[in-house]
């Protein structure tokens, strides 16, 4: 009587997980832009994009466009620009509409190694594209970096014809930001308002460029405001938990090891599969050495922090739960049983469950004014440095 009482006890569990995924997933596909844009033209009409914005930049393509499927999270990794999605700050739950019908989300990042007509140099041009071929935001990487260069300025006039035709663009003002100078124009004729920013990677002749909803004045303002001070008022919260958390987990990584009572083969395992499927991606859309090392910086980093959490956290628990074992303990040695069964199956139900319930916070925060979502439900690439499935 008991075992088919804990058995209906899981199938019911396993019923409501699976449940409130489903109506997760309904609810994002009627709400969400990014599930609401499913038809995404192909490949070869994004490369003809590409070529039909660059040549009246003065843009000759060395390479066929490669193209990457992307979210608003990581439109640039370098996190330089702001990320959050403000059309809801300016439309409110009328948001969500107009970028379904723009086609902003998820977008198409297509990169081509490619030289300016003028001179200056080449390198690679990345430009992300909305799902109807319109650029969103521009990115330029030159072959020498960091070379100091007097054309850098007119490389920025350049991004700029890629982003916005001549006829729409208005007199830009220049405004510093922690050092840092950000142009800001107006776009004409865009509605709702939407005003282009453009600044460099600080110590760098790499110039990027994006459009965002707002009217430039709005920008202005946001720009002015921003202090050393409150971005680090802003970040504090999150930095005492992170930084916490990480002495936390250090410091217990160390005592564990000292004493030899820590187990490193899962992790180092868990950290090498985190490696080999975090590459694809990077390798496939960098073209030259700096890009390379700069994702495998990040790849790696990622790679020992999961090597680290994973073997402190398992060790530090086997130490203190008696006869505590890991799913992947019963996996490996082929022995499932019903306990490890019955974890494995509550852990996917919970799992599910909270996949449904995140989706329908984001639905649910669309149609809220004054909330904005910092992050795609789903980060693409799914296969990047930032993170991998097995991460």
């Amino acid at each position: 009587m008991a075992g088919s009482e804990r058995r209906s006890r899981l199938v019911v569990l396993g019923a409501a997980g699976v449940a409130v995924f489903t109506i997760g997933v309904v609810v994002a596909c009627l709400r969400l832009p990014e599930w609401r844009n499913r038809n995404v033209p192909g490949q070869s009409f994004f490369a003809a994009s590409l070529r039909q914005i660059a040549v009246p930049a003065g843009l000759d393509l060395e390479s066929e466009p490669r193209m990457q499927l992307r979210s608003k999270g990581v439109i640039y990794d370098n996190e330089s620009l702001p990320q959050r999605e403000t059309a809801y700050d300016i439309l409110g739950p009328r948001a969500a509409e107009w970028l379904t019908r723009e086609g902003r989300g998820p977008f198409i990042e297509a990169a081509a190694q490619s030289r300016w007509r003028t001179g200056s140099g080449s390198g690679q041009l990345r430009v992300l594209f909305s799902t109807r071929g319109v650029p969103v935001s521009a990115m330029w990487i030159p072959e020498e970096l960091f070379r100091s260069s007097s054309t850098a300025a007119a490389r920025r006039v350049n991004l700029d014809q890629l982003l916005v035709p001549a006829g729409q663009r208005m007199p830009e003002v220049e405004l510093n930001l922690l050092a840092e100078t950000v142009r800001v124009m107006d776009i004409r004729g865009s509605a709702p308002p939407e005003t282009l920013l453009g600044m460099s990677i600080q110590g760098t002749t790499a110039p990027i460029a994006q459009r965002f909803v707002g009217p430039a004045g709005w920008w202005r303002s946001r720009i002015e405001s921003v202090t050393l001070g409150s971005l680090l008022t802003a970040q504090m919260e999150e930095l005492i938990v992170r930084g916490g958390f990480t002495i936390a987990v250090l410091i217990l990584f160390v005592v564990l090891l000292v004493r030899r009572r820590i187990e490193l083969k899962k992790g180092a395992v868990l950290a090498a599969f985190s490696i080999a499927l975090s590459l694809p991606g990077p390798l496939w859309i960098s073209t030259n050495w700096i890009q390379v090392a700069d994702s495998l910086n990040g790849i790696l980093t990622k790679a020992v922090a999961l090597f680290v959490v994973w073997s402190a956290a398992e060790s530090w628990l086997r130490s203190t739960v008696p006869g505590f074992r890991t799913s992947l303990d019963t996996l490996r040695a082929g022995r499932l049983g019903p306990k490890g069964g019955k974890a494995l199956l509550a852990g996917w139900s919970i799992g599910a469950a909270v996949a449904g319930l995140w989706l329908l916070a984001l639905s649910a925060g669309t149609m809220v004014p004054g909330v904005a979502t910092t992050d795609g439900s789903i980060r693409l690439p799914v296969f990047g440095v930032a993170r991998s499935p097995i991460d």
